[in-house]
């Protein structure tokens, strides 16, 4: 079985590779790209998206919980998983590692 580490490089490695597909990925899926879409994807990622594709509004997880803040959107992408933060999975490894066994 891998460890947290190895998993943790996995799952942001992965969602940067496709970073870099993002706007294929639009334009394969006809997805116009306005004031009308959102993006929503992991927080580490959402400066990437406002930079490459200002026209478009964005938004992390864990940051509209109860809001209607995007009900105007007629387009939601949504792109990478939700999941523990990076932090947090750090922060587990290293809690089970200075741990005793039981």
């Amino acid at each position: 079985m891998k460890n947290l580490k190895e998993d943790l490089s996995f799952y942001l490695a992965k969602t940067e590779e496709e970073l870099t597909n993002a706007e294929k990925y639009f334009e394969v899926l006809n997805i116009q790209l306005g004031e009308k879409t959102l993006i929503y994807t992991k927080k580490e990622f959402e400066e990437f998206f406002c930079e490459k594709f200002p026209e478009v509004k964005t938004g992390h997880y864990g940051d509209s919980r109860g809001y209607n803040k995007y009900e105007d959107c007629e387009n939601i992408i949504v792109f990478g998983r939700y999941g523990l933060t990076p932090a947090v999975q750090m922060f587990k490894l290293r809690v089970c590692e200075t741990s005793a066994p039981v």
